[in-house]
């Protein structure tokens, strides 16, 4: 048997490799050796092989140092070291190592072969959903979203159009967006017709030659009026969702399927076939122990799994088979051109970087600077256009810069101003910088307002929002001994003035008091809250006293008029002011 083994090509070139380093591993013994080869016997006489020429089968790990020569365990010791102490625990420094890894794109070549396979493989996947009733029908659905105002329709199809667009610009779009549709959709009319009459069984040959190349070259136009509606690839993605979720449950019912006829033993269509003969019928479920009302249960179910992929190829326009390919074919280009855009971002990490230095100490950190220029780079491999003629790098950097920018203006300020505001702000301050090298002075607001061409209150207003907050714990003064917050006046706190004014209102008050009787007096405090603050009802003030309200305010009435007596009112008039 041993032999035998050794004529074996693999094991020819296993042995050879383990001659020249005097090992192997468990690995490289896996990957070398035939798919057959994985009884315990054969194994066991390939292990006695190696065992007379002395190589050793070890784990895969760190290199025996004793096997390798001066250099390379010098080499080694370097790689250890490195390894322990060589690396950063800063993220920043781990992510530029890894970072460095990766080839640049030095050519416009590589860029170009990368974008049309990106560009390819988005193409197949719509052309694959246009070509289907379900992609049509979810067409025709965003069109009349779009025209019962569900929608909008830049949130649809690719522009380089955001926020808020004029009216205008938006009706021109919808209706180009309808003229198309409406295009592919007579085409799609006159191929079904093309198809009804495909189906005749009285075709002649030639007639049928002739109907269906005319139905590709429809079916090809059809697909450029679709592709012209330029949807965005969220819209596709949604369209390949919704027909790999039908793939999905059909291909889930087709399993509750045969685990049912795993059961029987036999196929569907092969039980109804022998259910027509009713004694060889009986006998194979005598034979499966099955009692016919388990069988009724059986088919039963079977067949509300079958009605359920007939509704699934209904909604779809197309049998389960085809809709597999058509599943396959979308998954397949769409983690194509994911990969490759994938690969685009990566090689252009760099240029993330060298953006983002520019704007450390703006108020974000250097990690949250790369991270908000890496998705201003992934909208860059969304929307680059190569057929345009300039470099990637080019027009990233556009977006790279932008979306690090707005990442600034969103999160930097303690108070958030909106995106488009801080855009304003950018422009009256760069209005105020000119006039102020022009004229050598600060403009004042209807100035600006005059270069701006806005209101006077909208740049008032403006120059409002663009002020930064400033903390209450900011020291004032050249020793830094006090605070901001301490020469900020308290609305709540009461002056030492009336303070000082309360006292002795409160002191004259008592005074004119001791001169009232004794029950005058306090139905006064009661009624007006002298004291405690709290006035009294009549009612309330009757109950205390256990009089009625008429008596409450005759007593009430005739306290009053001693206290408007000049002796008395003398000492109170000074407290009115």
């Amino acid at each position: 048997m041993s032999k035998n083994l050794k004529d074996l090509p693999e094991v020819q070139e296993l042995i050879k490799k383990g001659k020249e380093r005097g090992f192997l591993t468990y690995e490289e013994l896996n990957d070398f050796l035939p798919e057959d080869f994985s009884s315990v016997e054969d194994i066991d006489n390939m292990l006695n092989i190696m065992d007379e020429m002395d190589i050793e089968i070890r784990e895969e790990g760190k290199i025996d140092k004793m096997l390798l020569g001066k250099g390379a365990i010098e080499k080694v010791e370097e790689a250890e070291i490195l390894d322990e102490e060589g690396f950063s625990s800063d993220p920043v420094q781990m992510y530029l190592h890894e970072m460095g890894k990766v080839p640049l794109l030095e050519k416009r070549e590589d860029e170009v072969r990368l974008a049309k396979k990106i560009e390819n493989a988005e193409l197949n996947v719509k052309n694959a959903i246009f070509d289907t009733k379900i992609g049509f029908d979810e067409i025709e659905k965003l069109s009349k979203d779009l025209i019962n105002g569900n929608i909008r329709i830049i949130d649809i199809i690719k522009t380089k159009l955001e926020g808020d667009i004029p009216p205008s610009v938006e009706k021109r779009l919808i209706d180009r967006f309808n003229k198309y549709l409406k295009r592919a959709e007579k085409i799609e009319k006159d191929i079904s017709r093309i198809r009804e009459k495909l189906l005749n069984k009285h075709i002649t040959p030639k007639k049928k030659k002739k109907y269906e190349i005319t139905k590709e070259i429809l079916r090809r136009k059809k697909l450029d009026y679709l592709n012209m509606l330029k949807l965005n690839n969220e819209q596709i993605h949604i369209i390949s969702k919704k027909i790999i979720n039908i793939v999905n449950k059909i291909n889930k019912d087709e399993k509750e399927i045969m685990t049912l006829e795993n059961k029987f033993g036999k196929t569907y269509e092969e039980i109804m076939t022998l259910k027509k003969n009713r004694k060889l019928f009986k006998k194979y479920l005598q034979k499966k122990k099955i009692s016919l009302n388990n069988f009724k249960e059986y088919i039963s179910k079977i067949e509300v799994f079958k009605d359920s992929i007939k509704r699934e190829e209904t909604i779809a326009g197309m049998n389960k088979e085809d809709l597999k390919i058509l599943a396959y074919t979308i998954k397949r280009n769409m983690l194509e051109a994911r990969k490759t855009r994938k690969e685009l971002v990566v090689a252009n990490l760099r240029l993330v970087v060298s953006i983002a230095k520019k704007y450390i100490n703006k108020g974000l950190s250097f990690l949250d600077l790369i991270q908000e220029g890496n998705i201003g780079l992934m909208r860059a491999v969304e929307r680059f256009e190569y057929k345009r003629g300039y470099k990637f790098s080019t027009y990233a950097t556009w977006w790279i810069r932008q979306a690090i920018t707005r990442a600034i203006a969103d999160q930097a300020r303690t108070i958030r101003i909106p995106v488009h505001m801080i855009e304003t702000i950018n422009k009256l301050n760069k209005v105020a910088r000119m006039y102020v090298q022009q004229y050598g002075k600060e403009p004042k607001p209807e100035e600006i307002a005059k270069k701006m061409s806005l209101s006077v209150d909208k740049v008032r207003s403006v120059l409002k929002i663009s002020q930064h907050p400033i903390s209450l714990e900011t020291p004032i003064g050249e020793e830094k001994d006090s605070h901001l917050g301490d020469f900020i006046e308290d609305k709540e706190a009461v002056s030492p003035a009336s303070a000082a004014v309360n006292v002795l209102l409160k002191e004259q008050i008592e005074k004119v008091m001791k001169s009232l009787k004794e029950r005058e007096a306090e139905v006064l405090r009661l009624r007006f809250g002298i004291g405690d603050g709290v006035p009294h009802t009549l009612e309330e003030v009757g109950k205390i006293f256990k009089v009625t309200r008429e008596r409450v305010r005759q007593i009430e009435a005739k306290a009053l008029r001693k206290l408007r007596h000049p002796a008395r009112a003398k000492n109170l008039k000074g407290f009115l002011d």
